[in-house]
């Protein structure tokens, strides 16, 4: 399946929220817990990406983490520094038209950048979002490296508290690469990728 079509069907699921929910924000009602102060939060996920360039093209399945760590501003709305990475071993490759093969090579990517999350309350729906800068690298029988470039990270999902600060939940998480290949910077990078991941928070 084309990792966007993986992405759509994710996102369709893991947005199934009553409509009022999404527009409205229901007030978090008497003995729910809701966000304040500091947060630390991680998550992991599996998913699927592809990467273009005019000479050369990946696509593949591969892991993903992400850590962030800030505050809420209100019981709403989450704000922080995050960061992220990515990988696809053995991914497939074709160069400019050629057909697909496997390769013995292995793709990751790195960035950080700010992050918010916005809570719909009291069900503890989230989407949230990372724009920053990123990088990509290739191991294995080949290393190469990209220069920094744009990223967007996007994450929807919902939480559950398990405890009075700690909440584990599961979603679905996008990627946008925009990079430039520092042996040929004429020759830009588009990553794209997508996929479910579960997360745990400590607020």
């Amino acid at each position: 399946m084309r990792p966007a079509a993986v992405l759509a069907w994710a996102l369709l699921l893991a947005l199934a929220v009553p409509a009022g929910q999404l527009w409205a924000g229901a007030p978090v009602k008497k003995g729910d817990y809701a966000h304040s102060g500091f947060f630390l939060r991680g998550a992991g996920g599996y998913g699927a990406s592809t990467a273009s360039s005019a000479t050369m093209d990946f696509k593949g399945w591969g892991g993903l983490g992400a850590l962030d760590l800030g505050a809420a501003l209100t019981p709403n709305l989450l704000i922080g520094l995050g960061m992220f990475w990515a990988r696809t071993s053995h991914p497939q490759v074709r160069f400019e038209e050629g057909p697909w093969r496997s390769s013995p090579v292995d793709v990751g990517y790195f960035g950080l950048g700010p992050t918010v999350t916005w809570y719909f309350l009291p069900d503890n729906y989230y989407l949230g979002a990372l724009v920053g800068r990123a990088s990509a690298g290739t191991g294995g029988s080949y290393d190469g490296e990209t220069d920094n470039g744009p990223a967007l990270v996007l994450q929807a999902g919902r939480e559950w508290w398990v405890a009075a600060d700690l909440g584990l939940g599961v979603g679905v998480w996008g990627m946008a690469l925009d990079l430039t290949d520092q042996g040929a910077k004429e020759h830009s990078l588009e990553v794209f990728g997508g996929g479910l991941q579960v997360s745990v928070i400590y607020n």
